[in-house]
């Protein structure tokens, strides 16, 4: 069954920024534990089913345990809309070791990238890294389809819902 033209509108300008942390985007719902405009776990998102357009989660996907990646992604794939595009940012596994080898006074840097800073106690943990290959898999497996990814350091994704 397919949404009314209007609702689907609606829905694809709503922007959802999860994880915002101390850095809110304007322009964007933001979402943390911590405050912003919605305090919500974003692995239990208060939004009905396919009302977001595009939903970014930057530095965030790494903070859930392997076990939790595919619920997360398919969680958040519940709130987009069909087309609808996710964004995702986080530590690129590949490039860290490279870096490692290759730039080793910038070991404490890199270290911290691939654990997290731990500044906040459990929320600021990285509990599982990727390498562009298995976030690729884990979209993929959640219904997605990746279409760019910047492979840096700190790769940056989009994907749209399919």
């Amino acid at each position: 069954r397919r949404k009314p033209e209007a609702a689907t509108r609606r829905a694809q300008r709503m922007r959802v920024n999860l994880g915002s942390g101390d850095k809110p985007e304007p322009g964007w719902v933001n979402v943390d534990l911590r405050g912003g405009d919605v305090v919500a776990d974003a692995r239990r998102l208060p939004f009905a089913d396919e009302s977001v357009g595009e939903l970014q989660a930057l530095d965030l996907l790494e903070h859930f345990p392997e076990t939790e990646t595919g619920k997360v992604l398919e969680e958040w794939g519940r709130v987009l809309v069909e087309d609808g595009v996710l964004i995702v940012r986080v530590p690129n596994l590949t490039k860290i070791f490279q870096k490692l080898q290759s730039c080793p006074d910038q070991t404490r840097l890199l270290i911290r990238n691939l654990m997290g800073g731990h500044r906040w106690g459990d929320l600021d943990v990285h509990h599982w890294n990727f390498t562009p290959e298995m976030l690729d898999d884990e979209l993929h497996r959640a219904g997605f389809h990746p279409f760019y990814n910047n492979l840096t350091l700190n790769m940056l994704c989009k994907a749209r819902k399919v």
